[in-house]
């Protein structure tokens, strides 16, 4: 971690390092130019030497002119923040103050110091659910599709690939008038606020989207980095090698029997069907995303299909878990990660997620930023 500084004035004789170091040595009881020092002040500015020498002095001033006592974790947490100590623990608990540390730096010395923090990373796991709000049908839960419909005539590997040639033909019609009108749907039809909040929300985290859904809404609507565990329904593949694909006729998406991929066979939507695998390099990196994150947001999904379920339970001890759907959810077995449990719409639970997240970053700037979707009123103090 490190910082961008710059000179307000872009000229650093308005600071007098050689004040800066005799009284941050004194307070930190050394002699100037000690071993303590990478370099002596005014060296050159990709240092953190005087980033840490202003900050130290601007905190302890800050904090005698309110009175307050100087918190000697809060002093190590700023020493670690300018790469001099090996700990950054108390760097998250003082983010407020080591805000008003950067403003008395800019306002007393002149020079503007911008923390490059690493972003925080959040990944969102959304099932049918998201996409509900939308116009799209769900597939598993209350009023879901399979509940309906029998999924292994209509999405299952055999069922497009099944021996029995004599009826391969009429297996497929089955499965492509299931599928066609679903395609024409996500057509016809728009990303929601859901989408928009979570690409809005890569301005200031590290986003991944995991997604069983086959609609391309969350690109749609902003988002660079979508993993589609359950492949792309607005493309098509080749049945001979299902890792090929190929762009749709948008404005005449239908497959019908008889339409041919570049290689000879026939065209099939570009999905993952059950009992099908799911790419390995996707699933590496959905893993990857989920070992790493901060945040894990479950939004509109059952959990219960797998091995996508499976990534819950590689969820890290350090990481919010939080799960979004209105009715009634149950974690995998596997996964024994507290969470919290926000039970509304997709939309609706983002909203809260988002207060959730300002409360955490204490700012309510940060909630005003997303307000604009829909949610007039701020939800916190």
């Amino acid at each position: 971690m490190g910082f961008n500084v710059e000179f307000r004035d872009k000229d650093s004789s308005v600071v007098d390092w050689a004040q800066l170091d005799k009284e941050v040595c004194e307070l930190w009881k050394v002699e100037p130019n000690s071993e303590h020092w990478a370099k002596h002040p005014g060296a050159a500015i990709d240092n953190n030497w005087h980033e840490f020498l202003g900050r130290a002095v601007m905190l302890i001033r800050a904090y005698k002119e309110t009175g307050t006592f100087l918190p000697s974790d809060l002093l190590q947490g700023l020493c670690s923040y300018g790469c001099l100590y090996p700990t950054l623990g108390a760097v998250d608990k003082y983010k407020y103050e080591i805000q008003l540390i950067l403003y008395w730096i800019r306002k007393e010395y002149k020079i503007i110091v911008t923390p490059m923090v690493e972003k925080r990373k959040i990944v969102f796991f959304t099932g049918a659910g998201m996409s509900r709000e939308s116009g799209l049908p769900t597939f598993r839960g209350k009023g879901g599709m399979w509940n309906k419909i029998d999924y292994e005539r209509v999405a299952t590997l055999k069922s497009w690939y099944g021996r029995q040639r004599k009826d391969v033909k009429e297996r497929r019609q089955v499965m492509l008038d299931f599928f066609n009108p679903l395609r024409r749907a996500i057509l016809e039809h728009e990303p929601n606020d859901g989408h928009r909040i979570i690409a809005a929300l890569e301005n200031d985290f590290e986003v991944t989207v995991i997604t069983q859904n086959g609609d391309d809404y969350h690109t749609r609507a902003g988002s660079s980095n979508v993993l589609y565990l359950h492949g792309e329904a607005l493309k098509n593949a080749s049945s001979a090698n299902p890792s090929l694909f190929y762009p749709i006729d948008r404005s005449n998406p239908d497959i019908h029997l008889g339409d041919k991929a570049p290689d000879g066979s026939q065209l099939r939507p570009y999905v993952i069907y059950f009992d099908e695998d799911i790419d390995s390099e996707l699933w590496r990196q959905a893993m990857k995303a989920t070992k790493e994150a901060d945040w894990f947001v479950v939004v509109g999904s059952t959990m219960l299909v797998y091995p996508a379920a499976a990534l819950l339970a590689a969820i890290p001890d350090s990481c919010h878990l939080v799960v979004i759907d209105p009715q009634d959810v149950e974690l995998p077995d596997e996964c024994y990660h507290g969470y919290t449990y926000i039970q509304e719409k997709a939309s609706e639970g983002l909203f809260h997620f988002i207060e959730m997240l300002a409360k955490y970053e204490r700012s309510k700037k940060f909630l005003e930023n997303y307000l604009r979707y829909g949610r007039t009123t701020p939800g916190i103090d």
